[in-house]
């Protein structure tokens, strides 16, 4: 975005994420009844093709995975 002026996905992903999560737990927490969620009848358009993802190689070194050391 910083680059482009774009931003890299439409904010009505985020608010469809968000509100699935917050329907679902909801529901759970009210013992899995149906939660009706018409706010989030929101027009939503996918990726035409995927994003352009960063290709550089991965970093080396230290590997936190077998922290604390043995």
């Amino acid at each position: 975005m910083v680059l482009t002026g774009v931003p890299p996905y439409p904010a009505e992903r985020t608010l469809l994420t968000t509100g699935i999560l917050d329907a679902a737990m909801t529901s759970r927490h009210r013992g899995h009844i149906r939660v009706e969620t018409p706010h989030l009848d929101v027009a939503y358009r996918s990726y035409q093709r995927s994003p352009t993802r960063a290709t550089r190689s991965r970093p080396a070194g230290a590997n936190l995975a077998i922290w604390p050391p043995v």
